[in-house]
This record gives C-alpha cells, sequence and structure tokens, in this order.
C-alpha cells in the first residue's frame, strides 16, 4: 500500500444472515404448529397436540440448527493516513468513510488490491 499508512485494519470476518424464505417456511411452520397444538387443547384431541407439538419442535431444531444461515463476507477495511505528496488510487480504493486526515478505504471490486 504506497502512498499511506495504515492505522487500523477492520472486518474482513463472515457474518451470518437468515434467508428471507427460510425466514417465511419457519414463521409457516410456527404458525401451523401454534394453530394445531391450541385447537387440540381446546378439542382435548391428543392427536391434535402431537401434530403441534411436533410442528413445535422442528421450527425449534431449524432455528438453533442454523440450516437457514448462510455467511455473508464482509470487506477489509483500512484506517489509514495519506503521506504527503500522495494520494489514494480511485481505480484500486473506496473512500469509505473520513474523519479528518483520517481515512476509511476498502478495495473495489475487482480491483488487483497488492496488499
Amino acid at each position: 500500500m504506497d502512498g499511506f499508512s495504515v492505522l487500523n485494519t477492520l472486518g474482513g470476518g463472515v457474518t451470518m444472515e437468515l434467508y428471507g424464505w427460510a425466514m417465511f417456511l419457519i414463521g409457516f411452520l410456527g404458525i401451523v404448529g401454534g394453530a394445531s397444538l391450541l385447537s387440540g387443547l381446546e378439542e382435548e384431541s391428543g392427536g391434535m397436540v402431537s401434530f403441534g407439538l411436533c410442528f413445535l419442535v422442528i421450527v425449534g431444531v431449524l432455528i438453533f440448527s442454523g440450516v437457514a444461515k448462510h455467511e455473508v463476507p464482509q470487506p477489509t477495511r483500512y484506517e489509514v493516513t495519506v503521506n504527503p505528496g500522495h494520494v489514494i488510487d480511485a481505480a484500486r480504493w473506496e473512500i469509505v468513510e473520513q474523519r479528518g486526515e483520517i481515512y476509511v478505504i476498502q478495495s473495489r471490486k475487482g480491483a488487483d488490491a497488492d496488499e
């Protein structure tokens, strides 16, 4: 990284996010399970209670197993100061934030960032 001094490196890891369709499916299964459980309790039907409990257990397993999550890579960001007489290459780096003389930059997508 010629022309600037790196003060700090931020991010670069992955975060977990839920798939939209999975949230819909889990919500639907939870509603069906809850409605079946309540209906079974109201009518004192053991079969409906068992059916509702099974659905709610499936929902719980799906939520806690992480089957509905995927990894989202986060870009690596650098807090830098520009050395006198130099500039940040706009074709290679994107300026995310500026705080006085400190810039937060990240590599542009498709740019060859030799660090």
